[in-house]
């Protein structure tokens, strides 16, 4: 704890969330709940979902974010590489 490292790793995930809601929601991808933390819930239809996880994307189908609701996690090792590659 000493050093703020688990505090500036959180803030790092919760900036590639951001980073990566914004870039979901350019593309006409609607966010079921803001982005909080690192954590965000977007609805995607299943054509999409299965394109990215055929491309080694990793995220759970979330049917409470409603209909197409997926959950995507980022992380302290998340690059800005990873979410462009994701939108792209």
């Amino acid at each position: 704890l000493d050093g703020g490292l688990w505090l500036r790793s959180a803030a790092h995930a919760n900036r590639m969330a951001s980073a990566l809601a914004d870039g979901l929601a350019a593309l006409g991808f609607e966010l079921a709940h803001p982005v909080h933390a690192n954590e965000l819930f977007v609805r995607m239809p299943d054509p999409v979902a299965m394109r990215l996880r055929d491309a080694g994307f990793l995220f759970h189908d979330w049917p409470t974010a409603g209909p197409g609701g997926r959950r995507l996690v980022t992380s302290p090792a998340t690059t800005e590489d990873d979410i462009a590659a994701l939108i792209e």
